[in-house]
């Protein structure tokens, strides 16, 4: 493998980890959260609050950044700097100035806003509610800027300083909740998140300065612009697509009892922290060799690749996903359950952390299949895959709620990500079938058996032990989980499981 090969994939695992790093962050932040409020009415009302701006806009600015890309480095390469340059200014004024129409609207009606996307809260929580989203509209603005500049400082081979931006707004934003509860000023809360949006906001703007970006108070409709609208249309409908199914999730639940909202919030961050710290290394690794090998037309390898990381989402999650389903209390009661996070707000969010695990193997793989279909240059199969899931949650949600309450809408979920990523693997086979997923079955298989044998002789030990000596549950757990990674682990080394060895590809200096 050549140096400069050697160092993109160093890069990758690099910025993986950093991301990682962010999660954690981000992650710790909302134990903070729980930890001060718990789950009740004012975290309710600060989830919701943030939910609608960010359903809202989210799509828009997402497939902005998106596409700005291809369009840039053609500019870049066909006119020059200045013009580069000027076509970014007028994407971000573009911007700006959408944002600003909505959020003059937001402000507005945000009481009526707030009635339809939350039915059941009480006045004083829409009160709330509302004068949380009042604020949370003005970050917006800040993350409209970043989301182009983000884009620009790639393009510049600039990706690693901007991190410390997002830590820095984690930072605040875990201030502002200590400093909130220890004055019981809970309105304080949102102000964590505006301003922590505005230091990334500053920090990129101050990054693309010094590699050379001047700004253009310039807004123009030409046809790059119109380029943007069109190549961003099948990303923003994606993106729109995993928005409305949290944010449905989150309407329904605001006619449950009090907490379900901070429930589902809590449950989907620890199922996502799962799926973040396992998954998006191999995936960072993985897809630029995808891209290599179709850039080569190298569909062979491109199928090698492809079987190789669904293998290994398999390896990583399937274990997980059961593990999760079988500690889903103990393990919300070691991580949350704290201060003014009570038992009744543990039994909540276990429930939902349990429902939302079902679909955690499924939602990983989907990130691969995304990747692939990516490779080959498919941007509209995984939208409508994600539509088609959109559907499917939408009438389980009304279905489920009705007899498992908040648990019925983590579990529509789960199956929604189900249904996608078998949707996804039946169209790429369909599409493609020069290319080959999977040569054998036998191997999942073999995974599905080794996690559930795994899991049980933890399972056991947890019971066994915890019942013969007392110990802290947080060891306790620790130890039942290191039971079942050395069972598994043996399992997979016995089998000789070749995917093994691209964990040592990322240590490793020669790497194909």
């Amino acid at each position: 493998m050549s140096r400069r090969k050697l160092n993109t994939t160093q890069l990758a695992v690099v910025l993986a980890i950093m991301t990682l790093m962010s999660k954690l962050l981000g992650f710790t932040r909302e134990l903070f959260l729980a930890n001060y409020f718990g789950a009740t009415a004012i975290t309710d009302a600060y989830t919701m609050s943030l939910s609608i701006p960010s359903n809202l806009l989210s799509g828009i600015m997402g497939a902005a950044g998106t596409a700005f890309l291809p369009v840039y480095s053609r500019k870049m390469e066909d006119e020059g700097r200045d013009q580069a340059d000027l076509f970014t200014s007028q994407i971000m004024n573009m911007l700006l100035a959408i944002t600003a129409v909505i959020t003059v609207i937001g402000w507005i009606f945000a009481v009526p806003l707030v009635k339809v996307f939350a039915p059941g809260f009480t006045p004083e929580t829409v009160a709330l509610t509302a004068y949380y989203m009042r604020v949370a509209f003005i970050f917006v603005f800040f993350a409209a800027i970043s989301q182009i500049l983000e884009a620009y400082l790639n393009y510049r081979g600039i990706f690693i300083p901007e991190y410390f931006f997002n830590y820095a707004q984690n930072v605040v934003i875990i201030g502002f909740i200590i400093t909130s509860a220890k004055l019981n000023m809970p309105k304080m809360l949102i102000y964590g998140i505006t301003i922590g949006w505005f230091i990334i906001a500053a920090g990129k703007f101050f990054l693309a300065k010094k590699a050379g970006y001047k700004y253009k108070a310039s807004l123009s409709f030409s046809e790059p612009i119109k380029e943007i609208v069109e190549l961003a249309v099948p990303v923003f409908i994606g993106n729109s697509a995993i928005e409305i199914n949290s944010l449905i999730d989150r309407v329904l639940a605001s006619n449950l009892v009090e907490g379900s909202v901070s429930a589902l919030n809590y449950g989907s961050l620890f199922s996502a922290m799962f799926t973040g710290l396992t998954v998006s290394v191999f995936v960072a690794i993985i897809y630029p060799r995808l891209t290599q090998a179709f850039s080569k037309n190298d569909l062979e390898k491109i199928g090698d690749i492809s079987e190789r990381g669904i293998n290994l989402v398999a390896l990583i999650m399937v274990p997980c996903t059961m593990g999760a389903i079988v500690y889903a209390n103990p393990a919300i009661q070691v991580v949350y359950e704290r201060g003014a996070f009570n038992g009744a707000a543990t039994e909540l969010t276990a429930a939902a952390f349990l429902f939302y695990s079902i679909g955690m193997t499924f939602t990983a793989t989907r990130t691969l299949l995304d990747k692939v279909f990516y490779s080959v240059c498919d941007t509209k199969t995984p939208v409508m895959c994600s539509v088609i899931g959109v559907v499917v949650n939408i009438v389980l949600n009304l279905i489920l709620v009705r007899f498992m309450a908040h648990a019925g809408l983590a579990l529509a979920t789960s199956i929604s990500q189900v249904v996608s990523a078998l949707l996804e693997y039946a169209l790429f086979r369909k599409k493609h079938p020069e290319i080959t997923l999977l040569k054998s079955k036998r191997k999942l298989v073999k995974i599905f058996i080794f996690s559930a044998i795994s899991v049980a002789v933890s399972y056991a030990f947890y019971h066994f032990v915890g019942g013969m000596v007392f110990m802290p549950r947080t060891v306790l757990l620790g130890l039942a989980v290191i039971v079942a990674v050395a069972v598994y682990f043996v399992f997979l080394v016995v089998n000789k499981f070749d995917e093994l060895s691209l964990i040592k590809d990322i240590f490793s200096r020669n790497q194909d």
